[in-house]
């Protein structure tokens, strides 16, 4: 009696064992015919983003396709599966299609009782159509995961043209620019390696993109900081403001540009989609941050401006556009050797010196002091221009004001309609020489009779400098060992 219990439990025991193998055993299942491959494959193509697939139709192509009969409730079905993504490449369910009537064709299969649904890809969508959720956290997870390692893979060293660009951004303190190019590098990366998905499900992968977006950036910061930062990449930024400056005025020309972009248009900045709506939220550029850069530009430029100086806009709701749009504008209206000067003067406060330029002819100082006055200025002009320039700290305060032709070693003038550039050579300390150029404009007023006069020192980067040692320069060393030997100074580039 008890080796027939034994017999008994043993082939229930088989029974269920077979049951719950018959899908995966070898035994049951058949490989399809070609024709049904064809179906399989061709409905899953059709059917992509109405389902949620995940593998690419290529992959899915490659896999098994088998069949078997199986029993729902009254009516016999043959079933046929594949394996799909479920949530990574390395983790695949069987998508199922069922078909009980020829004429009614194959159906993506929806009867989870049916033994073969369990831990199926139908099971899985069929779970995600309850939740009712917009974007299903199982393809967000799976978009993510292909695209952190595309972002953990770039390597700066690719992408060594924009790197000087990156350098000068983080030199006006616009860290956000940098950080919005980063952004559209991802963008470019992800663009370029997974654009199936990107096609298939532009929402879906835009939001996975934007949630991933501060850990992206966050990782190429790390990445491109100690690139940016190397002294190389300094080196650089330093030459071209010495000896092309015009490629150095084509960068500030695109950050005014791209500043547009980041502040006053929305802050879409970006190749594609997914790095403009980014970085509208994630760098969107503040009218505050503009207003800083052109206090800090007007106060290196203008030295005349105090310390606590800034820029009158701060008296308006910087925040609105008109009013970024009106410092942009500003902005445009900055020379290439003004912003040349203001770089001069940022590597000056870092301890750079920027020797000088081969196009200037520094060291020809008997020719270019050949005592000549081409100017024919009166005593009370050449007062007036001088005293401008003591105003304006290109000359120290302890020169005389009066009676100023003795500092005077030459001057020529030149004529451009209204306006007069005056190139001065002084020796304004006994032990100095130094170069100022100004410019001169003489406008009407409105009832036509009285005249308004406006003086501007022009930076020493102005192609009218010849000399090589300005009063600028000349002024601010004044206070060191130079100042007691006139024919050590270093020439920097002015």
């Amino acid at each position: 009696m008890q080796t027939k219990i034994i017999i008994f439990s043993f082939t229930i025991l088989f029974f269920l064992s077979f049951t719950q193998c018959k899908v995966k055993s070898q035994m049951q299942k058949t490989l399809c015919s070609q024709q049904m491959k064809k179906v399989m494959v061709g409905f899953y193509k059709a059917n992509i983003t109405k389902y949620n697939f995940l593998s690419l139709p290529e992959d899915f192509e490659r896999e098994n396709c088998y069949f078997l009969e199986v029993r729902d409730r009254s009516v016999n079905k043959t079933v046929m599966f594949m394996d799909v993504i479920h949530t990574s490449p390395e983790d695949k369910d069987q998508f199922i299609l069922s078909m009980y009537d020829p004429s009614r064709g194959w159906n993506f299969e929806t009867n989870t009782e049916l033994e073969i649904m369990n831990g199926s890809f139908n099971s899985v969508y069929l779970e995600e159509q309850k939740k009712n959720e917009q974007y299903p956290e199982r393809v967000v997870n799976f978009f993510q995961n292909l695209m952190l390692p595309l972002i953990e893979s770039v390597e700066p060293s690719n992408y060594q043209e924009i790197e000087p660009f990156l350098r000068l951004c983080k030199m006006l303190q616009l860290e956000e620019l940098t950080h919005a190019v980063l952004i559209n590098i991802a963008d470019t990366v992800v663009t370029e390696y997974l654009p199936f998905y990107l096609k298939n499900y532009p929402e879906i992968f835009l939001y996975s993109f934007m949630n991933l977006a501060p850990q992206m950036q966050n990782i190429l910061i790390e990445k491109f900081e100690p690139f940016i930062m190397d002294i190389s990449i300094q080196n650089e930024l330093e030459y071209l403001t010495q000896y092309q400056s015009d490629t150095l005025y084509s960068y500030f020309k695109k950050i005014i540009q791209n500043l547009e972009i980041l502040s006053v248009k929305s802050g879409k900045f970006g190749v594609s989609k997914l790095a403009k709506e980014t970085n509208k939220v994630l760098n969107k550029i503040s009218g505050q941050k503009i207003l800083s850069f052109l206090t800090e530009y007007h106060k290196r430029v203008d030295k005349s401006k105090p310390k606590d100086w800034i820029h009158p806009s701060a008296e308006q709701e910087i925040e609105t556009n008109p009013v970024k749009e009106n410092m942009i504008a500003e902005l445009n209206q900055i020379k290439d050797f003004e912003f040349q000067f203001y770089m001069v003067e940022l590597f000056s406060i870092m301890g750079t010196k920027i020797l000088q330029s081969h196009d200037k002819r520094a060291g020809m100082m008997e020719m270019v002091f050949s005592s000549s006055d081409k100017c024919l200025l009166s005593d009370f002009e050449l007062d007036e221009m001088v005293n401008v320039a003591i105003a304006h700290k290109w000359l120290l305060p302890t020169t005389i004001k009066t009676n100023t032709r003795s500092l005077l070693r030459s001057c020529i003038k030149l004529v451009d309609g209204d306006q007069e550039t005056f190139i001065f050579k002084l020796n304004p300390t006994g032990k100095s020489r130094c170069e100022i150029v100004i410019q001169r404009i003489d406008e009407d007023n409105e009832d036509g009779h009285s005249l308004n006069r406006t003086l501007e020192i022009l930076p020493d980067t102005n192609p009218n400098y010849t000399y090589g040692n300005s009063c600028l320069r000349d002024t601010n060393r004044q206070t060191f060992e130079n100042v007691h030997h006139p024919g050590m100074y270093y020439r920097r580039l002015l």
